[in-house]
């Protein structure tokens, strides 16, 4: 549950010294956790600071970046010198202060503390860096002509890559992205709370569909382009693609809602199956690839994907206040330590020991 206690927590997991914000659970399949002011707007724009400082140069020209950062190193930039990014990268984002990447490289640190806190596995060195993802504002030239889908990076549970041991995942976002620009964090086969009706059977079709992508291996829905697949595992990629895609379209359009009517900038598919989450600056979503829901095992609900951040439909020319609209995240992979497996027994196991976050108790002493 949300507010339960958690008693366990390692020596070495230390809470952050900043105030720790509610958080709220949004979804139980996947698990969704979305808390509205994880980080400050200043460590936001520390954060973005950090990753343009580490941008190489032969990716500064490119049109969606991913920049890693360790948070062990007590200054991330200190082993290359590549300067801030150039071109459309080189202004701050946030309009801050100058870079000074030693305390920019402390927040990251503080940001992981709190983290390893709510996650109650310590870090070890198997798992990957943090990571900054940016991603520019779509724009059609007479050279690049726009996807017709708004998930054309596809979707993925985040097992992808080998990484079989990924059981909880941290988005932070570091830029608001306006709504109707998309965006959106997709979960297209999360579970709403209200009751089966029409849309239950299209539910139904799609978690099968999830269920036959994994079972024949693929964590990816580009992988289900191979030819030599079966003409059903494509189906599959495809169903869910087009469920993604008009969720997407609804949460750029701005026609859904939050379930419960509060401000968390969510969008749920009129059916009930399928939720768009806006990037909101300072927000954060937690959300369990495996958790007790699934057995542990990898949860079929939990694909999701980046909507593509576009100009509204009609739009013929940005201004120079959108020309700077893109989308910013700070992403951190917990991964069970491989330590840890060798006494639970497996990876299932452990998931279902660690599958709530830990939130601190509130009440009575």
């Amino acid at each position: 549950m949300a507010d339960a206690c958690h008693a366990e927590l390692s020596a070495d997991v230390v809470l952050p010294p900043r105030p720790l914000k509610p958080w709220r659970q949004i979804c139980k399949r996947p698990l969704i956790y979305h808390c509205q002011d994880f980080l400050s707007s200043e460590e936001c724009d520390a954060i973005t600071r950090l990753a343009r400082s580490n941008v190489p140069p032969k990716d500064r020209s490119a049109a969606k970046l991913r920049v890693n950062l360790d948070a062990s190193l007590r200054s991330p930039d200190s082993e290359k010198s590549t300067g801030n990014a150039a071109g459309s990268l080189e202004e701050d984002a946030g309009g801050g202060a100058p870079s000074d990447s030693s305390s920019d490289a402390a927040v990251l640190r503080a940001i992981e503390r709190r983290v390893l806190a709510l996650s109650g596995v310590p870090s070890h060195g198997g798992e990957m860096p943090w990571a900054v993802h940016y991603t520019p504002l779509e724009k059609e030239t007479e050279e690049h002509e726009l996807s017709a889908s708004r998930v054309s990076l596809g979707l993925h549970v985040d097992t992808n890559n080998c990484r079989d041991r990924r059981w909880l995942t941290f988005i932070a976002y570091l830029q608001t992205t306006p709504s109707s620009h998309g965006g959106h964090t997709l979960f297209p086969l999360a579970q709403g709370q209200r009751k089966a009706g029409k849309g239950a059977g299209p539910a139904r079709r799609l978690v099968t569909a999830a269920e036959m992508l994994q079972s024949s291996g693929l964590h990816h829905t580009g992988q289900a382009r191979n030819p030599h697949l079966p003409e059903e595992v494509q189906e599959a990629a495809r169903l869910l693609l087009d469920h993604a895609h008009g969720l997407a379209e609804l949460a750029a359009s701005q026609k859904g809602g939050d379930e419960d009517g509060s401000d968390v900038r969510c969008c749920w598919d009129p059916s009930g199956c399928g939720l768009a989450l806006g990037a909101e600056k300072g927000s954060c979503v937690a959300f369990f690839t495996r958790s007790p829901a699934s057995s542990g095992a990898i949860d079929p609900r939990s694909w999701h994907g980046g909507a593509a951040v576009r100009a509204p439909p009609g739009q013929i020319e940005a201004s120079p206040e959108e020309a700077e609209i893109g989308k910013w995240t700070l992403q951190k992979f917990r991964e069970a330590p491989a330590a840890a497996l060798r006494h639970e027994c497996c990876m299932e196991s452990f998931a279902q020991r660690h599958g709530d976050l830990v939130l601190p108790c509130h009440g009575g002493g």
